[in-house]
Order: C-alpha cells, then structure tokens, then sequence
C-alpha cells in the first residue's frame, strides 16, 4: 500500500525531487529517506523552516505554515 497524490500534488513532487536533485549535485549532500513525506500543499506552503544541525545528519521541519495560513501540528 502507497500513498497515493492528486494530480497536482503528484506533479509539485516530481518537480520537487528534480531540483533536490539539481542541489544535492551542487552541494554533494544527498539524502536518503523512508516514509519521509510528512506534509503537502498543492498551493506551496506560506513559509517553511529547516533544523540547521548538520551534527545529527537528520532532515527535520521546525516550522511550516500551509498556503492558508494553518501551521503544521509538530
């Protein structure tokens, strides 16, 4: 069993996984992950911030706003 995306969301994920390709190339960090897609908004999202802890080697959101103004529950 997927998860399974409308087609808006389906394209902004393609899109998405080509420019993290196009950064992991020109910082050579590349990620690896499993059930990884926690969140979507096919509007994009307000804003959207990062943990900065490159000791941990984890990717984690501190904070994410959708595009109607709603913050992600964390």
């Amino acid at each position: 069993m997927g998860i399974y995306l409308e087609e808006k969301e389906e394209k902004n994920y393609q899109a998405f996984m080509k420019e993290l390709e196009k950064i992991s190339k020109k910082y050579g960090i590349a990620f690896e992950g499993c059930g990884a897609f926690a969140f979507c908004d096919e509007n994009g999202f307000k804003s959207i911030k990062y943990r900065k802890d490159s000791s941990s080697g984890d990717l984690r959101i501190d904070e994410l706003v959708f595009s109607d103004g709603t913050k992600a529950d964390r």
